[in-house]
C-alpha cells in the first residue's frame, strides 16, 4: 500500500476489505488476531502458501519460486503496492 494505515480513518475498511480477499482467494487463517493467513496447495497454487500481515506490510513464504510470483502478481493486480524484494531484516519487539 502507498498510504499508510496509521491514522487514517479509511484504516479499518481497507484491511477488512484486505482481509476478505485472502479468504475469497482460499486462504485461511492460521494465527489469532487474523495476521496469519495460508492456501493450501491446489489447482491454482501447486505449493503452500503462508503470509503475515501487519499493518501495510506482508511477508509471503512458499516453497516454490514460481508459485510465490504467480500469487505475488495477482495481489498486485488487486491492490496498489510494491514488491520490495527478499527480506533482509525483520525487527522483533520483545516483551
Amino acid at each position: 500500500m502507498l498510504q499508510p494505515f496509521y491514522g487514517v480513518p479509511s484504516s479499518p475498511r481497507a484491511l477488512h476489505k484486505t482481509l476478505d480477499y485472502f479468504k475469497s482467494e482460499g486462504f485461511t487463517n492460521a494465527g489469532f488476531k487474523e495476521s496469519l493467513w495460508r492456501h493450501p496447495a491446489n489447482a491454482k497454487y501447486a505449493a503452500d502458501i503462508v503470509l503475515s500481515c501487519h499493518v501495510d506490510d506482508s511477508l509471503i513464504v512458499c516453497s516454490s519460486l514460481s508459485v510465490m510470483r504467480k500469487f505475488k502478481l495477482a495481489l498486485l493486480q488487486r491492490f496498489t503496492g510494491t514488491d520490495e524484494g527478499p527480506v533482509t531484516q525483520y525487527l522483533v519487539r520483545l516483551g
